[in-house]
């Protein structure tokens, strides 16, 4: 006869909850905290701010809410994506509306780095195909 062994004897009786999602709550605040954090870098804030609100909305398992931290998490990342795509917003208004196009932003930026590096960025630039 095959001996079973009894996993869950240390628990004194109780079963384990296997939809608490604290760990992923956990996760999901820390990438919450980093979107934050990097929101002035763009890329990082969206990305670690999108991270954050999925993994707070995987951690509530089959419950109907996620734990807190997952949605102290879920505060945090909407936060970040909120203030990154206001950062992009206006950026894209200030260049509209002094330069007119992206491209008379481009052309004023490369000048502006022609005058701080003497002309080195033009050759440089130039010689990649550009």
């Amino acid at each position: 006869m095959e001996e079973r062994y009894d996993y869950n004897r240390n628990l004194r009786g109780r079963r384990p909850n296997p939809t608490s999602g604290e760990s992923m709550a956990g996760s999901a605040m820390i990438l919450g905290v980093v979107a934050i954090m990097g929101v002035c870098c763009v890329y990082p804030g969206m990305i670690c701010g999108a991270l954050a609100i999925i993994l707070a909305l995987l951690s509530r398992g089959q419950n109907k809410r996620p734990v807190a931290s997952g949605r102290i998490a879920m505060a945090l990342g909407s936060v970040a994506i909120a203030i990154t795509v206001v950062i992009i917003v206006t950026n894209v208004i200030y260049i509209l509306s002094n330069y007119g196009s992206f491209d008379a932003f481009m052309e004023s930026y490369r000048a502006t780095l022609d005058e701080l590096t003497g002309g080195a960025y033009s050759e440089m630039y130039g010689s990649y195909g550009f």
